[in-house]
Formats: structure tokens, C-alpha cells, sequence
């Protein structure tokens, strides 16, 4: 049986152990909107973190009635809660499989039509970057465009994409979210 209320809960609360900072639902359903409009076949999140967002990207999978997401997460306590809320948000049989660590570890690279990617930034984004492989006209979405810590690492990459000739656009809400469209 499906928990509808977990939508609720994640908007009403925080996840658990985590502070005001990391409260990122306008983010989430930004994330909703653009699959929902967007129709991907297939969609990876790489940094899942608890699954906040990951229950918004499966369930608009699900309303869109075709979809799948494809989760990365490295830390196991991490990808359990992932699971777990994802399973009560979305049902058992949710178009989701979760993954672990990140995906060059998966060997072949997965294609996708959107990205989203919430990871530290300076660590991890030319990495991810370097083994995606997003269709043309793909979206790929980047957390923490706005966030003082993480800033100027994502505003970097984000702007390395325009150099590349994709489409950018940053939304400055709560941490911000940088939305890119591939060429």
C-alpha cells in the first residue's frame, strides 16, 4: 500500500538529523514539474541523500505513467533510508532502482534523459559530468546553485555548461537549482 502522507510529512518536517539548512521542498517540487513536463524515459539521480527528492522525481514517474529512476547513493545508511522511504512513498513495485556508490563504479554508463545531481559539487560534478551520458535535448539539474558553501563550485560548472553551448537556467530558490539543457 502506497503512504500518501509521506508528501506531507517532507513537506511539513525535515528528515531526521538534519538541520533547517538541508530543507530544500520547493526544490523537490521543481524537480516534479520539470519530469512531469519533460516525460524522460529515464532518469538518474546521482546523491539521493535520505530520498526526499527521489520519492518527488519516482512519483511523477508514476503520474506520468512511463519512467524510471535510477538512484546513486555511496553512503549505505543513506541508501537504506532511500529505499525505505521510496518503497512507503511510492509502492514496492515504483519504477526505481537504487544503486550504490556512483556510477563509473556501474561499469557501461547509463543513458538518460534528465539528471539530477546533488553531490558535493567541487568533489564530485566533473566526475559525474564526465560519465554521463544525457540525451540530446536532456535536462540535467544541479542542486545548491545559491548555497554559500557550494556556490561558486556549481555556479563553475554551471557555467562551464554554457560553454559547452548548452541552454542554462538558475532558479534562486531556497539553495538554488541550476537546470541545463544538453545541445
Amino acid at each position: 500500500m502506497i503512504d500518501e502522507s509521506i508528501f506531507d510529512d517532507i513537506a511539513r518536517r525535515l528528515p531526521a538529523g538534519l538541520d533547517v539548512i538541508e530543507s530544500t521542498i520547493g526544490i523537490h517540487w521543481a524537480l516534479y514539474g520539470l519530469v512531469r513536463l519533460t516525460r524522460p524515459e529515464t532518469i538518474l539521480e546521482i546523491g539521493c541523500c535520505y530520498g526526499d527528492a527521489t520519492c518527488f522525481l519516482v512519483r511523477a514517474a508514476i503520474h506520468n505513467g512511463m519512467g524510471h529512476v535510477i538512484g546513486y547513493e555511496p553512503d549505505g545508511n543513506r541508501a537504506d533510508a532511500t529505499k525505505g522511504k521510496v518503497a512507503r512513498a511510492c509502492g514496492a513495485d515504483a519504477p526505481f532502482e537504487l544503486r550504490g556508490g556512483f556510477p563509473v563504479e556501474h561499469g557501461p554508463v547509463v543513458a538518460a534523459d534528465f539528471v539530477f545531481l546533488d553531490l558535493d559539487p567541487k568533489e564530485h560534478y566533473p566526475l559525474a559530468f564526465q560519465h554521463l551520458l544525457l540525451s540530446p535535448g536532456g535536462l540535467l539539474c544541479t542542486h545548491d546553485l545559491t548555497y554559500l558553501r557550494d556556490m561558486l563550485e556549481v555556479r563553475k560548472f554551471h557555467d562551464s555548461l554554457k560553454d559547452l553551448g548548452w541552454e542554462t537556467l538558475g532558479l534562486p530558490q531556497e539553495r538554488g537549482l541550476s537546470i541545463a539543457r544538453k545541445p
